[in-house]
């Protein structure tokens, strides 16, 4: 049983037995990159919660990343008023590609956010479930983007903002270039279905959530380092 000193006190050199208790590979790495003065006592209500839902997910690389930063933070002063009971249930429920889904909107350090097209629709034979295009679809498909996108809503870490017009640019490309490959991807006119029911699109951005963010901060935190080298070196 691994001990509340223990973590208090874990550096990287850390027995390697410890990390099969643990089973979070990068631990005793990342709790060792806190220095001294700013460890504390974890909390029993985000450790404990965190290493039992780990135990089912450690066969994914992505998920013990996040497991390992969400207990890492806990035990860091400088960063434990962010951590939310909450976020071990979430990560639990996350797939690797949200994962990734979320951490690229963590690099996005000034905004948070990722421009996206819908479709407003009400036309009943025209599936509903594939009513997005944003840029994680060039990395993830067309398919699991939109599968991504409502996994991340359901667990309350995104949500979509549709305040843009059609004019809006976006770092050099426009609304009017991601309808026409939406309607492509989905195999259907731009202008609409059929004469009598054109499709209405509508025109926003995926945006963390208050709680989105705190997640992104707790478990995602090599992005917003990161993010933070490159502003410095520029």
């Amino acid at each position: 049983k691994v001990q509340k000193q223990q973590f208090k006190t874990i550096t990287p050199t850390f027995d390697k037995s410890a990390v099969k208790v643990l089973p979070i590979f990068s631990l005793i790495e990342k709790v060792g990159n806190i220095p001294q003065e700013d460890r504390i006592e974890p909390s029993e209500s985000i450790v404990g919660p965190a290493l039992e839902a780990a135990k089912y997910r450690i066969d994914t690389e992505e998920l013990r990343e996040l497991f390992a930063n969400l207990i890492a933070s806990s035990l860091d002063a400088k960063k434990a008023s962010s951590v939310h009971p909450a976020f071990s249930e979430i990560i639990k429920n996350l797939s690797p590609q949200d994962a990734k889904a979320i951490g690229k909107l963590a690099c996005l350090r000034d905004s948070h956010i990722i421009p996206i097209i819908s479709i407003d629709e009400n036309v009943m034979s025209i599936p509903n479930n594939l009513n997005h295009y944003c840029m994680l679809a060039d990395e993830f498909g067309f398919v699991e983007s939109n599968t991504i996108i409502s996994s991340l809503l359901r667990c309350g870490l995104i949500e979509l903002n549709y305040v843009f017009s059609k004019d809006t640019n976006f770092q050099g490309f426009t609304f009017d270039d991601m309808e026409t490959k939406f309607a492509t991807l989905r195999g259907i006119k731009k202008v609409g279905r059929n004469v009598g029911n054109p499709l209405t699109y509508k025109y926003g951005a995926i945006c963390l959530t208050a709680l989105g963010y705190e997640f992104a901060k707790v478990c995602v935190p090599e992005s917003f380092a990161d993010d933070r080298r490159a502003a410095q070196s520029s």
